[in-house]
């Protein structure tokens, strides 16, 4: 017997053009990230659901995002074979070039400091 699970639906956030493939929350600054086919990141407020920023995060389909512990720094994988970490208000940190295929998702691992990890079809 298990403890029952109460789900509510806060917000419907309107903005991307395409189907959304991921979302992240970052407790700490209480924000939402939203990854879409149409190449973009969306950055939300959680408390209010109001839209904070968006960008054009890659060339291709954006299938992952995740916050870093924090909610500081953002990562996002995409079919166009690059994770990219981006800071908290959308300015690009750095491409990471490693894959030979689709990135199918990011991670971020703190074990004992944070740790990027991604997934590939490669």
């Amino acid at each position: 017997r298990g403890t029952a699970l109460r789900v509510t639906e806060m917000w419907e956030l309107l903005g991307h053009t395409e189907g959304v493939r991921c979302c992240a929350y970052a407790a700490g600054p209480r924000r939402l990230l939203t990854a879409s086919d149409d190449c973009t990141l969306r950055l939300w407020d959680a408390a209010t659901g109001m839209q904070l920023t968006s960008w054009t995060a890659h060339r291709g389909f954006v299938l992952g995002c995740a916050f870093a512990p924090g909610g500081r720094t953002i990562a996002s994988c995409s079919d166009d074979e690059t994770v990219r970490l981006w800071d908290a208000a959308g300015a690009k940190l750095c491409t990471l070039r490693k894959h030979r295929a689709a990135v199918n998702a990011v991670h971020w691992a703190d074990v004992p400091e944070p740790t990027l990890v991604s997934a590939s079809a490669d």
